[in-house]
């Protein structure tokens, strides 16, 4: 039987998605990105030690969901490989960059914003 934070965990991912990118394309994506193929095995295996040090310090916040995909929190770990279409996917409405970085932050996080 599946607890209530697993239900959670797997109802975020199918949720914060974004709306023209499936849970089946971020799951691919996730599968095929090494840096998030190396997390995903630390953590299932609770070596986070062995974590680069950029997850390796977030450590405490990442889990994978059913579908293996990388969490940080409630917000999706969005892969290398479907970043570039993720921004371009908030930009179509025009709501103007604060409120597309706003609505971006919200659902999915990579390691190169905690840079800016």
């Amino acid at each position: 039987m599946e607890s209530c934070a697993d239900c959670y965990v797997n109802h975020l991912t199918t949720h914060l998605a974004p709306r023209a990118m499936s849970v089946e394309e971020v799951q691919q994506a996730s599968f095929e990105d090494p840096e998030l193929r190396t997390v995903r095995e630390f953590l299932s295996s609770n070596q986070i030690y062995k974590m680069s040090k950029p997850y390796r310090s977030i450590a405490d916040e990442l889990r994978t969901t059913d579908q293996s995909i990388p969490l940080r929190g409630s917000r999706i770990v969005l892969p290398a490989n479907i970043r570039e279409r993720a921004i371009a996917l908030a930009h179509e409405d025009h709501a103007g960059m604060t409120r597309c970085k706003q609505r971006l932050r919200a659902k999915l996080w990579y390691l190169a914003w905690t840079k800016r």
